[in-house]
């Protein structure tokens, strides 16, 4: 790499300007306007058109514990701890994250402070301990962004993050399917705490089965209710 622009990525660095080393889970470039700041053992690199984090990191990094952790046990998952270096970026609208094994990589709709994106950890922390790594096939994704949205609402009940997002009413499924899916998501609701983290478990267990047709998944949910009632 030839250049004066401040650089971050997840291979060491050699004299001569080059890069290399070997990463589990992809490597990470990024050029540019950057800024890295040091929050005991974490480091976190972010955009210079965002303002100072050091105020709001410590609610935001609160969050993102919980959150981790709150996922983590849900789903009885293993080595997804959370990594020294953090990196937030934000280059276009779109929500994502993704865990490599020193770092992770987390993506904010377009803003300008680290305050106003807390109640966005759940939602965008979401594909990054359970997707990324998943090597199932999947027939569709429209039940992912789904199952997605209304865990991400679960979470974020449950680790008491303040949000104007209210729980969803319906998908966008076939019109042939809508009324039974709208169905699925008020009966959803209509359970409790517990039973709708088991649901939760259960649906994304079984997702590869299932994410063909919502039919299938309403089957699921049917012969979810009839035993823990």
């Amino acid at each position: 790499f030839n250049g004066g622009i401040p650089i971050y990525t997840n291979l060491h660095s050699h004299r001569n300007g080059t890069y290399s080393g070997d990463v589990s889970g992809g490597i990470t470039v990024i050029a540019g306007e950057i800024t890295k700041k040091k929050f005991g053992r974490q480091e976190v690199i972010y955009p210079n058109s965002w303002s100072d984090i050091s105020k709001d990191w410590q609610v935001y990094e609160k969050y993102l514990i919980e959150v981790n952790r709150e996922i983590r046990e849900m789903f009885h998952l293993k080595d997804m701890k959370l990594p020294n270096k953090i990196v937030l970026v934000s280059p276009n609208w779109e929500l994502n994250s993704y865990l490599s094994s020193d770092h992770l990589l987390i993506q904010h709709e377009t803003l300008l402070n680290i305050s106003s994106a807390v109640k966005e950890i759940p939602e965008v922390f979401i594909p990054a301990l359970l997707w990324n790594y998943d090597q199932r096939t999947l027939s569709s994704y429209e039940q992912i962004f789904a199952f997605n949205d209304i865990l991400s609402i679960y979470i974020r009940d449950k680790v008491k993050i303040k949000s104007p997002v209210s729980a969803p009413t319906s998908a966008e499924p076939p019109y042939s399917t809508q009324k039974i899916v709208e169905q699925f998501y008020k009966q959803f609701y209509d359970l409790s705490e517990k039973q709708q983290k088991e649901f939760l478990v259960l649906w994304y267990k079984e997702m590869s089965n299932v994410s063909d047709s919502w039919l299938k998944t309403v089957k699921l949910f049917q012969g979810f209710r009839e035993r823990v009632k």
